[in-house]
């Protein structure tokens, strides 16, 4: 029981630990997140918006891309 257990806190961290990757978080911090909380924090991360530095960096990847496809056409 006790090994069930120590695998679903791992997999709550991995599960934070993705979400909060692609919304510009720190890894580090929601593994431990997950890890102790759980589900709790799964949701809590899902709820979170993207950082600002994550969402400039999208503007500049779209921006770069209509640039690329311009010297195309």
């Amino acid at each position: 029981m006790y090994i069930f257990a120590i695998f679903m806190c791992l997999v709550w961290g991995y599960c934070c630990s993705l979400i909060a990757d692609s919304k510009g978080y720190s890894k580090n911090w929601a593994w431990f997140w997950g890890i102790i909380f759980g589900l709790l924090a799964v949701i809590v991360y899902l709820c979170l918006g993207t950082t600002e530095n994550k969402r400039k960096d999208e503007v500049k990847k779209m921006i770069s891309e209509i640039q690329q496809n311009e010297k195309i056409n």
